[in-house]
């Protein structure tokens, strides 16, 4: 069957891929659960995934609010955060981070008992939810997710000026904007890059996964979105930007399964 061999080969080049990119990897973890049982399954599965995979790890364990910001280090990678804590919520914890942490590379699991808190976390752009009870494989699943989604942000987009040739990482680039046969590159780090021709030039270029055409003039990287209304989104800076009318549905949709 064609499609069961294509879907095989792009399963299987995902594999040799991620083999690639994963060995050696260093990712830092933090698990904050009132119960110190759920933390430790989790750490323990975390551990034998990142064995298997040669990966190195580094991992913190919290049971409160105040135990996690005492502990919590800029760079880290994933958080496993329960909703309900002793002194405070994973709402007001995730809230938190999301203004104040530098890292946007941040990603979050939330874990609750509770599936029904999707729509009220989209600001804090969680990763994923862990449901209880959960398994090892639950947890294996997630940290195959993580990767799929970390591996695509280390790959680079190339430009070229009349000046220069570049490259710049996928998780660095905010969002692409377009006037005058001009495209604007919105980084990170508030520099803009400017290089000549139209966005329909580098859209076919990029990671539809990661980057969404929301306007004839934008292009955004999704993991930079804060909120999204009917007719325009907000990023992680407050820059608004317009949803022109054709793309909506196509964004509301996209939103929804996130």
């Amino acid at each position: 069957d064609k499609i069961t061999i294509n879907l095989t080969i792009t399963l299987y080049s995902y594999k040799i891929i991620s083999y690639i990119f994963l060995r050696g990897y260093k990712m830092k973890v933090a698990i904050c659960d009132d119960d110190y049982l759920t933390c430790q399954f989790i750490e323990k599965a975390i551990l034998k995934y990142a064995k298997s995979n040669n990966i190195t790890v580094d991992i913190d364990i919290s049971q409160s609010q105040k135990a996690l910001y005492e502990n919590f280090e800029e760079d880290t990678d994933l958080l496993f955060l329960d909703i309900m804590l002793p002194d405070s919520t994973g709402i007001e914890i995730g809230h938190f981070l999301r203004k104040h942490c530098e890292n946007t590379d941040l990603q979050i699991i939330f874990i609750s008992s509770n599936p029904g808190y999707a729509m009220d976390l989209f600001k804090i752009r969680p990763m994923d939810f862990l449901i209880k009870p959960f398994s090892e494989n639950d947890i294996t699943e997630l940290l195959e997710e993580y990767f799929r989604i970390r591996i695509p942000q280390m790959h680079y987009f190339i430009y070229k000026s009349r000046h220069e040739t570049g490259k710049v990482l996928y998780k660095d680039i905010m969002y692409f904007s377009s006037e005058v046969r001009q495209i604007h590159i919105y980084l990170v780090n508030s520099k803009i890059i400017t290089i000549y021709g139209k966005l329909s030039d580098i859209e076919s270029d990029l990671d539809k996964d990661i980057f969404w055409r929301i306007h004839k003039s934008y292009i955004v990287n999704k993991h930079y979105i804060s909120t999204c209304k009917f007719d325009s989104l907000y990023l992680v800076n407050n820059q608004e930007l317009a949803i022109s009318k054709s793309y909506r549905k196509d964004i509301q949709t996209k939103i929804m399964n996130e």
